[in-house]
């Protein structure tokens, strides 16, 4: 599998992410350069594990104005396996 981070350079500070959400994935350093980040698009994340997920806190606890919007499918499923589903709009 392929793991893709893109980052838009987007007026409204959304950064987009793509591809595989794994332990490869440096979410926390992309947030951490770039404080204009507001929102984190998982909408077309296509593979999410739990390193993926621990990435995901991280990126979060580094930036805790930072919310997650439109998860995928699979961040849903492992959200609501892990109890988390509420969290899936504003994580």
């Amino acid at each position: 599998m392929t793991r893709r981070l893109v980052r838009t350079r987007c007026h409204r500070g959304v950064l987009h992410v793509s591809g595989d959400l794994d332990m490869q994935s440096d979410l926390a350093s992309a947030v951490r350069r770039d404080p204009s980040i507001r929102v984190i698009d998982l909408s077309a994340v296509t593979f999410i594990d739990a390193a993926g997920l621990g990435a995901l806190h991280e990126a979060l606890r580094s930036a805790p104005d930072v919310v997650v919007r439109n998860p995928a499918p699979c961040v849903e499923r492992l959200l609501g396996i892990i109890g988390l589903a509420s969290l899936g709009e504003a994580l």
